[in-house]
């Protein structure tokens, strides 16, 4: 349609596909983040999922018998330092004690966010 030889394109087709994935892969990052307090039963959950897909992340969060918050959370960099800003506070009712974050390479399963 525009008169190019795609046939003789297909290297740096693949060297531009290349690219654009690991750049991709390179500004992605991951984390998990385990909060301590009084962080049951004051809707923690409810609003990590609502802060966590307004910054674009994907992972989950659940509740630990231990009575923490676990969270694995992949996403840009300054998203998922934004959103271990949030998590330092939580919601309203919340209590937040300790707040332990390992960063980590990104496991990039995760479809979108999701309360387990």
């Amino acid at each position: 349609m525009l008169g190019l030889d795609l046939s003789r394109c297909v290297g740096c087709c693949g060297i531009v596909w290349a690219f654009t994935y690991l750049r991709g892969v390179m500004t992605s990052f991951a984390c998990t983040i385990v909060v301590r307090g009084r962080v049951q039963g004051v809707c923690f959950r409810a609003t990590t999922l609502f802060e966590a897909r307004r910054l674009g992340l994907t992972g989950w969060v659940r509740n630990e018998p231990g009575g923490t918050v676990r969270i694995e959370a992949e996403g840009e960099r300054e998203a998922l330092e934004s959103f271990v800003d949030w998590c330092r506070h939580g919601p309203e009712y919340a209590v937040v004690a300790h707040l332990a974050v390992d960063w980590h390479a990104p496991i990039s399963n995760f479809e979108d966010f999701s309360v387990r």
